[in-house]
C-alpha cells in the first residue's frame, strides 16, 4: 500500500531535487520510527504525500515564499501548498480505500505542516523531524545549500543553529549533529559504525546533545520568570490606576489613552499586552483595535483558526481564570505567522474578571537566548572539529594495531595470549594520549561557556528562581568536566601501590560501600569465599574500583530480569587467586563482547564507555587476567585471576 501511494505521489515533485529530498525523509522516517516508535500508517503516508502541494508553484516563487530567514508577502500563499497538498492526499488516500482515521490524521498533519510549528501529535513530531532532517543528510547538503543560495560552510552553520529549533526528539538531534559533524570532517558512515573512532565520536556527539539541552532548558525558566515579573508588574499598575473608581466602565476605560497605554503597551520589539474579559470571553484591550469585543465566532473569523496552532487552547485557560505561560502560533499586526510565548495572570477587582495576557513574538524573548546558545553550540561543534583531527589519528593507529593483530595470528599457539595483552596494552596507550590531548581542547570551550554563565548571572535581575537556574547551568558545566577528568584520569601514568591484603575483605567492603537500595533491591548476593587464601601483593583502592565497577554492571543488567541473582566466589589456582562474579542479567552479545574492554565502548547510551577499559587496566598493571563470558538472555560472568 506504501508503494501505491508513493507511485501516485510522486508525480506531484517537479524537480529531482524535491523528489530526493522526499526520498531521504522517508528514510529519516523509518530510522527515527525505529527508535521513538510511532504509527507507521500515518508516519509513512504523510512524508511521502507531505510537499505535494508545492507543485502548484514555479520554482521561483517557492523560494521566495520559504527563502531562509526570509518573512511572508502574503500569509495565504504559503498556506495555499498547504491546502493543496491535504485535497491531493485525501483523493489518493480515498482511491486506495485508505482506513478512513489514519486519513484523517495525515490529513490534518499535511494542512499545517509548514505553517503550524508545534506538532499536534508524536506521528506529526516524527514527520517533521524526518523533513528537517533531510536537510541535514551529508550527501544532500551541497544540493540544499545552492538551492538557497547559500556557501556550504554558511549553510552548514545556519543548520547547525537551528537543531534545537527544528527538531523536537533527542534522536533527531542527535542525528542532525552526527550528519554536520561527517560533512564537515568528510567522515565515512563506517566511521560510525564499528571501532574505536565510532565510539569515541558518538561520545563527544552526545556531551555536545547534553550541554545544549541544559542551556535550552535552564535558559527558558529564566524567559518565564522575565515574563511572570512583567505581567505582574503590569496587574499592579491597572490596580492603583482603578483602585479610586467605584466601578469600572470596560467601554470607557477603551477611550482613556492613558489606561489604554498602560494596558497595551509593548513588550520587546513587537510584543505587547492585551487583556481578555473573563466574563464575556471578549479582547478588551489589545493593539488591534479591530479585535475589540469580538465574540469569539466573529473573532474566528477575522482569525482563522489554522493560522493559530495553540490559540483557542490557552484561551480556554484564560477565561476559565487560571494562571500559566504557553507557546503558540498566531498572526502579528503584519499579518505573519510568528511563534509566540504569553503569559497569562487573572485580575480580579470591583466588578472586572479579567485575564491580563503578555504577549511577545519568539524572537523578541528568545533572541539574547538564541545568541548565547548559539555560542555555546559552535565552541562545542569547534571542540568536535578538533576530535575529528584527533580520531583520524587514533584510527590510522587502530589500522596499524589490527595489521599487526593479523601477522601475529600466524604465530605459534602458545604466543596468542601474550599477543592479545600487547594489543590491548598498545591500543589503551594509544587511546590515553588522545585522550588527553582532546581533553585539554575542550577545557577551552568550556570557559567559554562559563563566560557567557558569568555574563547572564551578571546581566539578569536577581532572583532566587533565576540563581537557582544559573547554578544548575553550572553544574551541567561541572559535569562535562568531569568527563574530561575522567579522560585525563585514563591518561595519566598508572601508580600501583602495593600493600599484603586479602581478597575476600576487599570484596566485603566494596558490597558494603555500595548503595544497597539503588543497585540491590531484589538481588540475591550468594557468596562463595575460599578459606585462607593467602595475601596477595596488590593495591587496594585499585582493585575496589575494579569491583565496583563490574558489581554495578551487573546489577544494572538485572533490572528488567525477574530471578536476580549475583554469585561471587574466591578460589586458589595453583600460583594465582580466581575471583568470579557472575549475574543472571540481559547478557552481552557476542558481537559486543568483542569490544567489551575496549575504551569508549558503551552499549548504555550514556557514561564514558571507559569503566571496563579501566578495569581492564589496573588487571594488567598487577600482572594478571580479565576475561568474560556471556550469553544473551542467560548472564554474564567475570573472571580475574591474580598471582599471588
Amino acid at each position: 500500500m506504501f508503494e501505491t501511494i508513493f507511485d501516485k505521489a510522486k508525480v506531484y515533485y517537479q524537480s529531482e531535487l524535491d523528489l530526493n529530498h522526499m526520498k531521504i525523509a522517508l528514510k529519516m522516517a523509518e530510522e527515527l520510527t525505529l527508535k521513538e516508535g510511532g504509527n507507521k500508517k500515518i508516519i509513512i503516508p504523510a512524508i511521502i504525500m507531505h510537499d505535494m502541494g508545492w507543485q502548484i508553484f514555479s520554482e521561483e516563487e517557492k523560494f521566495r515564499i520559504r527563502g531562509v530567514g526570509g518573512r511572508l508577502e502574503n500569509v495565504q500563499l504559503r498556506h495555499k501548498h498547504e491546502v493543496e497538498g491535504a485535497v491531493l492526499a485525501e483523493k489518493i488516500l480515498s482511491e486506495i480505500n485508505y482506513p478512513e482515521q489514519e486519513k484523517a490524521l495525515i490529513v490534518q498533519i499535511i494542512i499545517g505542516h509548514d505553517t503550524r510549528t508545534w506538532p499536534l501529535s508524536h506521528e506529526d513530531m516524527i514527520v517533521k523531524d524526518a523533513d528537517k532532517l533531510s536537510r541535514y543528510y551529508p550527501e544532500h547538503i551541497d544540493q540544499w545549500s545552492i538551492k538557497f543560495k547559500k556557501n556550504p560552510k554558511d549553510w552548514l552553520d545556519y543548520l547547525n543553529s537551528q537543531i534545537e529549533k527544528w527538531l523536537f526528539t533527542d534522536t533527531a538531534k542527535f542525528m542532525a549533529r552526527r550528519y554536520i559533524l561527517q560533512k564537515k570532517l568528510g567522515i565515512l558512515n563506517s566511521a560510525f559504525e564499528k571501532g574505536l573512532s565510532s565510539t569515541f565520536y558518538n561520545f563527544l556527539i552526545r556531551l555536545e546533545c547534553e550541554i545544549a539541552k541544559l542551556v535550552e532548558e535552564h535558559l527558558r525558566k529564566i524567559i518565564i520568570l522575565a515574563a511572570k515579573e512583567k505581567a505582574y508588574d503590569v496587574k499592579k499598575m491597572i490596580e492603583l490606576y482603578l483602585a479610586d473608581l467605584s466601578s469600572v466602565d470596560v467601554y470607557e476605560l477603551q477611550k482613556d489613552e492613558e489606561f489604554c497605554s498602560i494596558a497595551t503597551q509593548m513588550v520587546g520589539e513587537k510584543g505587547y499586552i492585551g487583556i481578555i474579559d473573563i466574563e464575556s470571553h471578549r479582547i478588551v484591550f489589545h493593539q488591534d483595535k479591530r479585535l475589540l469585543n469580538l465574540s469569539e465566532e466573529e473573532l474566528e473569523v477575522y482569525r482563522p483558526s489554522e493560522y493559530l496552532h495553540g490559540f483557542w487552547e490557552w484561551h480556554e485557560r484564560a477565561i476559565q481564570g487560571e494562571e500559566f505561560y504557553s507557546y503558540y502560533q498566531g498572526m502579528n499586526i503584519n499579518k505573519e505567522v510568528v511563534d509566540k510565548f504569553q503569559y497569562v495572570v487573572p485580575l480580579n477587582m470591583k466588578n472586572i474578571r479579567w485575564a491580563i495576557v503578555v504577549t511577545a513574538d519568539y524572537d523578541d524573548f528568545f533572541k539574547p537566548i538564541d545568541i548565547l546558545n548559539q555560542k555555546i553550540v559552535q565552541s562545542t561543534n569547534e571542540v568536535l572539529s578538533q576530535i575529528g583531527i584527533f580520531s583520524h589519528l587514533l584510527e590510522e593507529r587502530t589500522k596499524k594495531l589490527e595489521a599487526e593483530v593479523i601477522e601475529r595470528k600466524q604465530a605459534e599457539e602458545e604466543l596468542k595470549v601474550a599477543q592479545n595483552k600487547l594489543i590491548q596494552s598498545e591500543r589503551l596507550a594509544a587511546t590515553a594520549q588522545i585522550a588527553s590531548e582532546v581533553a585539554h581542547e575542550i577545557r577551552n570551550p568550556l570557559a567559554v561557556i562559563k563566560a557567557g554563565l558569568f555574563y547572564l548571572n551578571e546581566t539578569i535581575p536577581k532572583k532566587d528562581d533565576s540563581e537557582d537556574a544559573i547554578f544548575k547551568m553550572y553544574a551541567a558545566v561541572d559535569r562535562a568536566s568531569s568527563y574530561l577528568s575522567e579522560l585525563l584520569n585514563f591518561s595519566k601514568a598508572l601508580v600501583i601501590n602495593l600493600l599484603h591484603v586479602n581478597i575476600n575483605e576487599i570484596i566485603e567492603q566494596v558490597i558494603k560501600e555500595i548503595p544497597y537500595k539503588t543497585l540491590f533491591s531484589e538481588v540475591a548476593i550468594i557468596k562463595g569465599f575460599a578459606s585462607d587464601l593467602p595475601l596477595l601483593n596488590a593495591d587496594p583502592e585499585r582493585l575496589k574500583q575494579v569491583f565496583v565497577n563490574i558489581i554495578k554492571n551487573a546489577a544494572e543488567s538485572m533490572v528488567e530480569v525477574e530471578n536476580k541473582r549475583l554469585e561471587i566466589k574466591t578460589q586458589q589456582e595453583e600460583n594465582k587467586i580466581k575471583i568470579t562474579i557472575a549475574d543472571t542479567g540481559k547478557g552481552i552479545s557476542e558481537e559486543n563482547l568483542k569490544h567489551i574492554f575496549d575504551p569508549f565502548f558503551t552499549t548504555k547510551g550514556k557514561g564514558t564507555g571507559l569503566g571496563l577499559a579501566v578495569c581492564h587496566r589496573f588487571i594488567d598493571a598487577h600482572k594478571g587476567e580479565i576475561r568474560v563470558e556471556s550469553k544473551v538472555g542467560e548472564g554474564t560472568t567475570f573472571i580475574i585471576k591474580l598471582p599471588i
